[in-house]
């Protein structure tokens, strides 16, 4: 996946070429790499010598820094990861994938005493995108740093052109270790290119910079791993780039890079640590060196990573290449053309060389012999092979002629290996391989930075390879099958030689191959030719026996069986009084085909009878061959051997079928207390004529009864024959096949009469209080019953009678069935009952004139101490009086659980407690009780029981009318005459109550009204004033009406003082004086309490004069029309005179 901003990936991915990319496989592919070095021959042989090296000239920016990407756990994957450098250090936090540029004092300047064209063009162009192995979760050293370096030239005049083993081979003389350990050192590849002397100046990161450690590396020291070359490359001193690892110090995990010119003449060496990045000069390439790490607890080696960035063509900006030159693994050396290269670092293994395979552990441990080297270098066990070559009992060597030369490898079965692609310094994805079986197959997925799952798994055979396109990716498998990474010796079992039949049925487990002494890939037969076998014969028996190629298939010896003749068959008759008739032709026979048998005569056959005569009865008879007879058959079949001669046959006369026997009889007794007595000679029986019937006896024939004995009881039984009895009759008549035989016989023992009068005499009783339970005979305990006649010691059986048994009276009246009230009832046996003791009673029959008695059974009335009642009623008043609702009341249960009959009950019996006991009208609670006439009622209604008392009482409310709404209103007034004004409740006029009836007025009061002035006085100055009934007065209204929920009284009574006026017109009426109320109208609610009409004035302010009212008319409280005129004029003076008294409170 590319990033957005990714403007050199983008040009590259834009450029028409092909790009090839793998993952190494650290074995050497020898066609592949020997293709390598053949073109690298063929790179100019000038000779090119390096000039000495001095510090401070021309340099180029070689920047450091950590390839750490970070990974992080997740839920598809945990990499742990283990530090080899430093195991102790933990993750440091500096580092970051930022590629920064530092210039260094120590810059080592190195100059080309030529610069060769480049001569590698012939190279083929490939696809290439080499990835990076896996990186660490967290690494010890994340220090970024940045040097200068010039690379050197090397020179070697013929490179790749001859083998150069920089170490001896491998031979069997090297040392053994302790427990018989061998270990051999493995040689460089046979395609190894060889360098000659080349060397140059140690270049190593301190504190950041690139510095020269004065030292100098030689090439012949490494190990080399992969040469490339930097096709487009910006710097001519940078030509090409050697990997290499240290051959002098395997514990040194670095990695060694010898950058050089075209002509290979001159080099410098600098040594990448893990996690950094530099910049190759100005070449415009960088490299990449991720360390060793472990994942799921598997080792993963290291990897370097080589990529270019861009470059301008003809004006066109494209991306730079490079091309493999040399390179361990699987790689295709016609298609090295790529942008990028990976290759996983080499690892120097101590492996098992030679292995068994095929054979238990218990028989054979496998060989303690390794191979040391680097991945990749070659081994040659030629020499040590045929002493591990073991002759194992049972096993043989499968491949004798294995392959003892091959290469060490790094993958193994379970491993894993990471690769990480890189956009702009961060992780692009990676691609995680695991390898699944021996075979080298892969499963292949695609992570993330975060190591997330994001792609496959995919399984990819060795040889496959499997395209991500969403990735871009094509993921190849780099497992090599082209090279031995191991000598294994195939064991298997060996077969054996197999005895089986014609049919090809195994016989027994046959023989073994038997092991050669000296060859471990070959066995002998056990036989040389088929062996022996008691009863059988060899088909073949003087041919030799040839294993096949594959000792481990079994060899099939054909044999058949020694001659054994048997015989058989049958023939039958039915009897018919004559001797069996023996045909010897229909005997059956085997064992040999075309057996010669037509010499025999039944003479040759013997009976099995007493006699050994041919029999007459019926039967199941065998006949054999006796001596005479074999003799004869030998005779008749000279060319044969019959060993055995064996068989029977067998002859059967079928006894005559006779379909049916049937038997029937008949005897009995009356009941006598004794068993039957059965006679078998009164039997008849049909079927056959001359029935053999005289062995049978008593015991031969079965009784009906439970213990199948002879019965005594009363009853009728059967007999029938038994199996034992069956087969005697059949024994006694052996010449007949009885298929059937059935009958019955019967015997009847009839039940002893009782019919005299009071031969069966009864008589019991039961009292008890009433209990709500009806009368059963069941409590009438131990009755007595009385039978004459019985035998021996019978007992008579009485028990189970039930009510339905006997005739019911009550107090001298037939009643239906047992009743539970109170009373005397009357039980005699009935029909039924009778029935019921016969049958209980089967040896004895009692007629119904034998009976005589009677059963008593009496109820007496439960006394109850008291019964008590209570109950709650009510009703909202509405003028109307209580009911009694008889449902409302609740009355406890009698003693027995049951409730009083109440049917008769009505309200006419209850009494109230009003002073009449009559039902009442108006609000209150009241108490209802039962009368004495209730209780009397309700004694008779229950005759089960005698009542002593009654208790109780029940409640009735009578609550008022709920939530009324009153109002009043009304007119009062009069002519200024100085005096405070009076309240006159008969002026009001109050509402109808919802049932229309009118408010009773309560006597009022005079602080039942209140003035609305501002002192709450009654006024005396002219004007229009209002009167509120305050809280007292209307407590008093409502206790005056007590069945009315008065919830709301409210209204508006005026009063007004006129000015007062000139002396009286003429004409005019004191009706027409100003002030004067109007006449009461009908409809009005009038005042009918006993409040004078003259109202409460005097008593809410002093009179100007004590004599004020003296003139006031007795219906209105208005003055005489002179006396107001009066006072008017007299208070005008003195007002006029300022004499007005000041106004008192009261």
């Amino acid at each position: 996946m590319l990033s957005r901003k990714n403007y050199k990936e983008t040009i590259r991915k834009q450029t028409p070429t092909k790009q090839h990319y793998t993952i190494k496989k650290l074995t050497v592919g020898v066609a592949s790499v020997l293709i390598g070095l053949s073109f690298m021959g063929e790179l100019e042989g000038d000779s090119v010598h390096a000039d000495t090296m001095t510090a401070g000239s021309e340099s180029t920016s070689v920047t450091s820094t950590t390839a750490q990407d970070g990974l992080k756990k997740s839920p598809q994957l945990y990499l742990q990861v283990t530090d080899t450098n430093n195991p102790s250090t933990p993750s440091s936090a500096s580092s970051t994938g930022t590629i920064k540029n530092v210039t260094s004092s120590a810059a080592v300047q190195v100059k080309s005493a030529s610069d060769e064209e480049d001569s590698d063009s012939t190279l083929a162009k490939g696809e290439n995108k080499f990835a990076q192995s896996a990186v660490k979760d967290s690494v010890t050293d994340g220090k970024t740093s940045t040097a200068e370096i010039n690379p050197a030239k090397l020179s070697s005049p013929a490179l790749i052109t001859q083998l150069n083993q920089s170490l001896a081979k491998s031979s069997t003389s090297d040392a053994l270790k302790a427990n018989d350990e061998l270990e051999i050192k493995a040689t460089d590849p046979t395609n190894y290119p060889n360098c000659g002397d080349v060397d140059g100046p140690l270049l190593e990161l301190d504190s950041g910079q690139l510095v020269n450690k004065d030292e100098v590396i030689s090439l012949k020291d490494m190990y080399i791993f992969q040469i490339l070359k930097l096709v487009n490359t910006k710097d001519s001193d940078f030509k090409y780039v050697i990997l290499t690892m240290n051959r002098k110090d395997t514990a040194d995990r670095s990695i060694y890079l010898f950058g050089t010119g075209s002509n290979y003449s001159d080099a410098t060496v600098f040594k990448a640590k893990p996690n950094d990045t530099y910049e190759l000069g100005k070449s415009g390439y960088s490299f990449t060196y991720t360390e060793p790490t472990t994942i799921n607890g598997h080792d993963v080696d290291g990897s370097s990573y080589v990529t270019g960035s861009t470059y301008y063509d003809d004006w066109h900006l494209k991306p730079q290449h490079l091309q493999i030159i040399y390179s361990l693994g699987n790689y295709n050396p016609s298609n090295t053309d790529a942008t990028s290269v990976g290759e996983i670092m080499p690892s120097y293994e101590k492996v098992p060389v030679i292995k068994y395979s095929g054979v238990p552990s218990n028989i054979i441990s496998q060989p303690k012999v390794y191979i040391v080297g680097f991945t990749g270098q070659e081994f040659n066990v030629t020499d040590i092979i045929n002493n591990y070559k073991k002759v194992l009992k049972g096993y043989y060597l499968q491949n004798p002629n294995v392959a003892s030369m091959g290469t060490l490898s790094q993958f193994e079965n379970g491993g894993y290996y990471l690769k990480t692609y890189y956009d702009n310094g961060n992780v692009d994805f990676k691609g995680l391989y695991h390898q699944i079986d021996d075979q080298g197959t892969m499963e292949v997925s695609v992570l993330n930075a975060n190591n997330e799952i994001i792609a496959g798994p995919e399984i990819i055979p060795a040889g496959g390879s499997y395209e991500f396109k969403y990735y871009n990716w094509t993921a190849r498998n780099p497992y090599v099958t082209s090279s031995a990474h191991e000598v294994t010796l195939k064991y298997a079992k060996l077969g054996s030689v197999i005895p089986v039949d014609e049919n090809g049925n195994k016989i027994n487990d046959g023989w073994q191959y038997v092991n050669d002494p000296d060859d471990a890939s070959k066995a002998t037969s056990p036989y040389e030719k088929a062996p022996v076998i008691d009863g059988y014969v060899a088909v073949s028996p003087d041919e030799t026996i040839v294993l096949p190629h594959n000792l481990s298939s079994d060899t099939k010896i054909y044999y058949r069986k020694s001659i054994k003749v048997t015989y058989s068959g049958s023939d039958s008759k039915t009897y018919d009084g004559n001797p069996a008739n023996f045909d010897p032709t229909t005997v059956q026979w085997s064992g040999l085909a075309g057996l010669n048998t037509s010499t025999l005569t039944s003479a040759d056959f013997t009976w099995n009878t007493t006699d050994q005569k041919a029999p007459t009865a019926a039967g199941k008879y065998t006949l054999s061959l006796n001596t005479t007879g074999e003799a004869a058959l030998r005779k008749a079949n000279p060319n044969y051997d019959l060993k055995t001669i064996s068989g029977s046959y067998t002859y059967t006369i079928n006894p005559l079928g006779i379909d049916k026997v049937t038997y029937s009889g008949s005897d009995s007794k009356t009941y006598d207390g004794n068993p039957a007595n059965f006679d078998p000679t009164t039997v008849q029986w049909s079927g056959l004529a001359g029935l053999n019937t005289s062995t049978l006896t008593s015991a031969d024939f079965t009784w009906n009864t439970t213990d199948q004995k002879a019965p005594t009881a009363a009853g009728k039984y059967t007999l029938s024959l038994n199996t034992t009895g069956e087969a005697a009759l059949r024994k006694a008549n052996p010449n007949y096949d009885l298929k059937t035989i059935s009958g019955s016989y019967t015997y009847t023992i009839t039940p002893k009469m009782i019919t005299e009068a009071q031969d069966v005499t009864y008589d019991g009783s039961y009292t008890k209080t009433y209990d709500g339970q009806a009368a059963s005979v069941a409590d009438i305990k131990d009755p007595t019953w009385t039978v004459k006649g019985l035998v021996n010691s019978d007992k008579y059986d009485h028990s189970g009678l039930t009510n339905e048994d006997f005739n019911w009276m009550k107090d001298g009246q037939p009643i239906s069935g047992p009743e539970a009230g109170v009373g005397k009832y009357v039980l005699t046996l009935n029909q039924h009952g009778l029935d019921k003791l016969n049958q209980q009673n089967p040896n004895y029959q009692v007629d119904e004139s034998a009976l005589s008695g009677q059963y008593t059974y009496t109820i007496t009335p439960l006394t109850v101490v008291a019964v008590n009642y209570k109950g709650y009623d009510k009703k909202v008043y509405d003028g109307r009086p209580g009911v009694i609702n008889l449902d409302k009341l609740v009355w406890d249960e009698l003693p027995d659980g049951t409730n009083l009959n109440l049917s008769g009950l009505t309200s006419a019996y209850f009494s109230w407690d009003t002073p009449n006991h009559e039902a009442p009208t108006e609000v209150g609670r009241y108490t209802i009780s039962l009368t004495k006439q209730g209780e009397d009622l309700l004694q008779s209604e229950n005759p089960n029981y005698n009542f002593i008392k009654f208790t109780g009482t029940v409640i009735y409310d009578i609550t008022p009318m709920a939530e009324v709404t009153v109002t009043y209103n009304g007119a009062d007034g009069k002519i200024y005459d100085g005096q405070p004004g009076t309240i006159n409740p008969a002026k009001l006029t109050w509402s109808k109550l919802p049932d229309g009836t009118s408010l009773k007025m309560p006597t009022w009061s005079a602080g039942d009204f209140a003035w609305d002035t501002a002192d709450g006085l009654a006024p005396t100055a002219v004007g229009t004033y209002q009167i509120k009934l305050t809280d007292a007065g209307k407590a008093a209204l409502k206790k005056a009406n007590p069945n009315y929920d008065l919830s709301s009284i409210t209204g508006v009574f005026t009063y007004e003082i006129k000015p007062a006026q000139t002396p009286e017109t003429p004409g005019q009426t004191p009706e027409q004086q100003p002030g004067q109320t109007p006449e009461q109208q009908p409809d009005q609610n009038t005042n009918q309490s006993g409040t004078s009409e003259n109202g409460f004035g005097p008593s809410a302010r002093p009179n100007a004069s004590t004599n004020s009212n003296a003139s006031q008319l007795p219906q209105t409280g208005n003055d005489h029309s002179n006396t107001a005129l009066a006072g008017l004029a007299l208070a005008s003076l003195i007002a006029m005179l300022g004499l007005g008294k000041k106004r008192k409170h009261d």
